[in-house]
């Protein structure tokens, strides 16, 4: 399995690759996401589906191009 940076690479000269010929150079976008709720406890349940959403995306092959 590819570590995360080679992962990283790897994805980032496939958009490149991909992009090529509508921009000149490629950008990044950083995004961050904020969950809150009354209590700690009840973010942490809130936040449950999206630790799983990244977990599945560090350990299943990335077999899907976007």
């Amino acid at each position: 399995m590819l570590s995360f940076q080679n992962r990283l690479g790897t994805i980032y000269a496939d958009f490149n690759n991909e992009f090529s010929s509508y921009m000149k150079e490629s950008k990044s976008i950083l995004a961050i996401g904020v969950i809150t709720a009354e209590t700690e406890e009840e973010a942490k349940y809130i936040a449950g589906p999206v630790e799983l959403m990244w977990a599945r995306m560090r350990t299943i092959p990335l077999i899907y191009h976007f």
